[in-house]
């Protein structure tokens, strides 16, 4: 890129989820950007043989997928399926040029509730989204060249940044580590009108007991 433009090549800047794909420039859903829509039966990846949507990908030649994390292996091999016969190219995605990008470490995939239940299992038409993203065929053998980005742009304090890798990697604290952590934890006063932000996992709406 030259002067932050766009390189001038057939491209899709796509990310796991709608809140991600808004923070980046021309962003869209993944799904969005397949025309997939949500994928429950493997019928549904014909959707990507609409001939707008064909030659699109035809003349594509770079596709990002930001939050990696959250995008299932089943999925990722699917879609490359589809592309290496819509695009006659037995190459790793018809030859397209992949960059992921995030962390595996963070949020994964939202399984399929449905893998719970046998009967389910025995339809061959239903499509399942589970396993990682680098669980998957085709990242295996793309074999990508990893670029790891070290430079914190978003904690200033070393200590407590160190602090938060080792709560990343679930490595044991230190007992001054402990301290370093429960002094970030501030009560706000009784007469305060603050009210926290509670998080919970939602599905259709539903809390589904789960802890995040």
């Amino acid at each position: 890129m030259e002067d932050g433009n766009l390189p001038e090549v057939d491209f899709a800047i796509t990310a796991a989820t709608g809140i991600a794909s808004s923070h980046l420039p021309h962003g869209q859903t993944f799904h969005s950007f397949l025309g997939v829509g949500k994928v429950d039966e493997l019928d549904h990846f014909k959707r990507m043989w609409e001939e707008r949507k064909k030659e699109r990908f035809r003349k594509l030649k770079l596709l990002v997928i930001d939050e990696i994390s959250m995008i299932s292996g089943s999925l990722l091999d699917a879609v490359d399926q589809m592309f290496r016969a819509i695009r006659n190219d037995d190459k790793p995605f018809g030859g397209i040029r992949v960059i992921f990008c995030g962390d595996f470490l963070q949020l994964p995939p939202v399984t399929d509730e449905r893998q719970c239940c046998a009967s389910s299992l025995e339809d061959p038409d239903l499509f399942f989204n589970f396993g990682k993203a680098f669980q998957s065929v085709c990242f295996q053998e793309m074999n990508p060249t990893c670029v790891v980005l070290n430079d914190c742009k978003r904690q200033k304090d070393v200590d407590f940044y160190n602090l938060l890798c080792k709560v990343r990697l679930r490595q044991p604290m230190t007992d001054a580590e402990r301290i370093l952590l429960q002094e970030r934890h501030v009560d706000p006063p009784e007469d305060s009108e603050f009210k926290p932000t509670r998080l919970f996992p939602l599905k259709n709406g539903q809390w589904t007991g789960k802890r995040m």
